[in-house]
């Protein structure tokens, strides 16, 4: 499961239990997170959780500043494919 995260401070508890709900005996699951320019306790969060679970892969990633909609665009597409690399990248 690949996700972004930016000030989800208030978010990630609830993430973290909807996806290790989908836990199955026959589902090896591997949580690819990427964390980026957040003003909150995000990363601490996150970082709580990948001390907790060996399924989790962390990188923080900043972008901003940001200068116009396409400048996003590219730079949230870019954290997305660091979250699909960590993921292909998990033994």
């Amino acid at each position: 499961i690949c996700a972004l995260f930016r000030n989800s401070a208030s978010y990630v508890a609830t993430f973290r239990a909807m996806v290790t709900a989908q836990a199955r005996p026959d589902l090896a699951l591997v949580f690819s997170l990427v964390e980026g320019d957040s003003s909150d306790d995000t990363w601490a969060q996150l970082e709580a959780w990948a001390r907790e679970d060996d399924r989790v892969r962390l990188t923080k990633r900043d972008v901003e500043p940001v200068t116009d909609f396409a400048d996003r665009v590219t730079k949230w597409a870019a954290l997305g494919n660091v979250a699909v690399e960590q993921a292909l990248a998990t033994p």
